[in-house]
């Protein structure tokens, strides 16, 4: 139980940090030129890295049912906190954009994979998303409890 407990301040943390840096990245980008470079693949690739390799290192210690519970949580629960924090931390760096902070709508402009394709998440959708993720938790955190 610790373990996945110890994996839920790691994925929040880790979402908290690299939003930060997203952040002053698209901010440089915005004020310098209206054309920067489409970062969204390579953050993907990098938190399925960081994330898949922490998943891994419980593999000794952790029912592989509940890490693949983690998997679909960490699927879900990133657009609340990741998106959440990257809004908060643009509005922080320019009052004009995401006015609502944490509780903001991804805007027309965005360049993330989701918003290519027409689907742009509200903060409702991203607390029913959240919802889902925390019935995955509650799920991995049972089958480890009953596994052991």
């Amino acid at each position: 139980m610790l373990h996945i407990l110890s994996y839920i301040v790691f994925f929040v943390t880790y979402a908290f940090f690299t939003k930060i840096r997203e952040a002053h990245y698209y901010d440089l980008f915005y004020r310098l030129a209206s054309t920067h470079k489409d970062l969204h693949s390579t953050y993907l690739k990098e938190r399925m890295s960081i994330l898949g390799l922490y998943l891994l290192s419980m593999i000794n210690d952790v029912n592989w049912w509940s890490i693949l519970m983690l998997c679909w949580f960490s699927i879900f629960a990133w657009d609340f906190f990741g998106d959440g924090f990257y809004y908060m931390f643009r509005n922080k760096l320019n009052k004009r954009i995401y006015k609502e902070g944490f509780k903001a709508t991804e805007s027309n402009t965005s360049t993330a994979i989701t918003d290519k394709k027409g689907y742009t998440k509200t903060y409702k959708d991203r607390v029913i998303y959240l919802i889902f993720a925390v019935g995955f938790l509650l799920t991995a955190l049972i089958i480890q409890f009953f596994s052991k």
